[in-house]
């Protein structure tokens, strides 16, 4: 009888091992909107590190467009300055 208690007892506290590692291992594993959460904050991170990259691309292309509008311009004026002195010598 004492053998049979002994084994009853060792089997629910083997159960409650149990039991208390499983709640352990979900209780240390976030919950599912922790990790939506976290998966939406990373991706506003990289949209936003992305969305600066290509601000910064732009504004050194636009730079770059001014850059040439006034050489053109210049060379155009050159141009019209150039035949004003062709047609006075004429």
């Amino acid at each position: 009888m004492n053998f049979l208690r002994g084994l009853w007892r060792l089997g629910l506290c083997t159960l409650f091992v149990i039991g208390f590692s499983c709640g352990l291992a979900n209780a240390s594993e976030p919950a599912p909107s922790e990790k939506a959460l976290h998966e939406i904050q990373e991706t506003q991170e990289e949209a936003k590190q992305q969305l600066l990259e290509m601000k910064g691309e732009a504004q050194e292309e636009a730079q770059e467009m001014s850059s040439e509008a006034q050489e053109e311009a210049q060379e155009t004026q050159e141009d019209v300055e150039h035949e004003m002195h062709e047609t006075k010598g004429e």
